[in-house]
């Protein structure tokens, strides 16, 4: 990825999440410049009311590698009898390392194409969404259309974490890559956005939070991943 050579990258996801991508984008010869727009509470006093609802569900879907991940520390369990279902392959990833291997394969990369997926395949009656607070309303909504009982199963709750001024300013020639609506808003909210920076999505929920508030998508990911989204800028740098 020669073409990234030197450029300025952004990265707004936690701590932890900017770090396990600065490699990645330094192994392009571009230049990662990490700015945490996120931090994660686990919700301990849904504890109950989520294992009453996931212990009754037929199906149990992941929406994020960090819905999982919540799910896992919360001591959360699923039984042998239950279906598994993720949205994005991150989310099936770690779903198999933690939980189990989803039942539905190829996985879904969009929420939409899960919901579609589930009312083809067998019979079956309710499922338990596992995700964040508040969760993007397609998935459920879809379901409950079709007439299946789609309990939302809050997990995590993201917070916009970048208190303070950015390492660097911004220029109108550097590039973002945003994996979540709720690292745009926090940056957007607490930096702002020069004219002309490059915004890359990780995936068509991203992209409409970001044309919703006014700004242009300059690449979308293929895949739920950095790759992906180094893909993207690549192809808009070429």
């Amino acid at each position: 990825m020669n073409g990234l050579a030197g450029k300025r990258v952004w990265l707004t996801r936690s701590v932890g999440g900017n770090r396990a991508w600065e490699p990645h984008v330094r192994a392009t010869g571009a230049i990662p410049i990490s700015y945490p727009c996120l931090r994660f509470e686990l919700l301990t006093k849904h504890r109950v009311d989520t294992a009453n609802t996931v212990k009754s569900a037929d199906w149990i879907v992941f929406s994020s590698p960090r819905g999982v991940q919540a799910f896992h520390d919360l001591g959360l369990k699923v039984s042998n009898l239950q279906k598994l279902a993720c949205v994005g392959a991150a989310t099936a990833e770690r779903c198999f390392d933690l939980i189990g291997e989803s039942d539905l394969e190829p996985e879904c990369e969009t929420a939409k194409d899960l919901a579609e997926a589930l009312l083809d395949v067998g019979v079956w009656e309710s499922v338990a969404l596992v995700g964040a607070l508040r969760p993007r309303p397609e998935l459920q909504d879809r379901l409950t259309q079709a007439g299946k009982q789609a309990t939302a199963c809050p997990v995590y709750m993201t917070i916009g974490s970048n208190e303070g001024p950015p390492p660097a300013s911004m220029h109108s020639d550097d590039a973002v890559l945003l994996a979540s609506p709720s690292a745009f808003e926090s940056l957007w909210r607490n930096c702002g956005l020069p004219q002309g920076i490059s915004l890359i999505s990780i995936g068509p929920t991203t992209s409409h939070a970001i044309r919703d508030a006014g700004f242009q998508v300059a690449g979308e990911s293929k895949s739920r991943d950095i790759f992906g989204l180094l893909e993207a800028l690549e192809d808009i740098c070429a």
